[in-house]
């Protein structure tokens, strides 16, 4: 954790530790992925603020947090119990690239000598948070100008999309300045399964999740990207696929 041992912060009973997070993490497997949380028997929270540099309208309280490759999250973690509580990677079958147990902060919380082993309430956090920026308007429900099925390598592990190997001198795609494109993007290695990851990032400008269809386990994976959020970096699985929307801005 930016080059050392994990945070060690002493941080009030109740309260919250501010986090911003990128995973600079590039090892191979699982395509460089962590799944962030508290142990489930934690008396812990995690809120996410932002992703990828975006504000959530409201703080989301939420079990985990998936971090792709290069992908960034601004969290709060507190605990409503005192004692030392370890945030950090999760046994996970969608962020593989760290063993669950590595610690990116150690909460030294103080015990409550009033509570009567009671769980302390938490600081109230924001109701609201400044949302997306007013040129991110929401394009759920909006008409589409442009459309295109994504296909990420293949059941075999092929290194294509939509069963082409890259080539810059051709151009898969012509948009329209100022429309709005819709991608159906999916990965085709390990269908219907966690195992394979394709990391999807996109430059120039963020895009808004609008379907997310997760099937099997992938159903009740907490971290993953949920829909009307903001990103510019999120996971394919086997057994995840996505519908995202932007506007062409140039």
């Amino acid at each position: 954790i930016n080059g050392g041992d994990a945070l060690d912060e002493v941080v009030p009973l109740g309260g919250w530790l501010r986090l911003k997070l990128v995973n600079a993490v590039t090892a191979t497997h699982m395509g460089g992925s962590v799944e962030l949380g508290f142990s489930p028997a934690a008396p812990c929270t995690v809120a996410a603020l932002a992703l990828d540099g975006v504000w959530l309208a409201a703080p989301r309280k939420q079990r985990t947090v998936i971090v792709p490759p290069g992908g960034r999250a601004e969290l709060a973690v507190g605990c409503a119990a005192g004692g030392t509580h370890d945030f950090g990677t999760v046994e996970s079958a969608y962020g593989g690239a760290v063993e669950g147990g590595h610690s990116v902060a150690v909460l030294r919380v103080p015990h409550c000598a009033t509570c009567g082993g009671r769980p302390a309430a938490m600081t109230p956090l924001p109701h609201t948070l400044p949302g997306p920026p007013k040129y991110y308007s929401d394009l759920r429900g909006v008409g589409v100008r442009h459309s295109e099925a994504i296909t990420f390598s293949t059941p075999d592990g092929g290194n294509v999309v939509n069963r082409r190997p890259y080539d810059r001198r051709r151009v898969d795609f012509r948009l329209h300045l100022g429309a709005v494109a819709e991608w159906r993007l999916r990965s085709a290695e390990a269908p219907a399964t966690p195992l394979k990851l394709h990391p999807f990032h996109q430059h120039v400008t963020h895009f808004q999740v609008v379907n997310v269809t997760a099937t099997g386990e992938a159903g009740g994976a907490d971290g993953l990207a949920r829909v009307g959020d903001w990103r510019d970096t999120i996971p394919l699985y086997g057994n995840v696929a996505y519908v995202v929307r932007f506007v062409s801005p140039f």
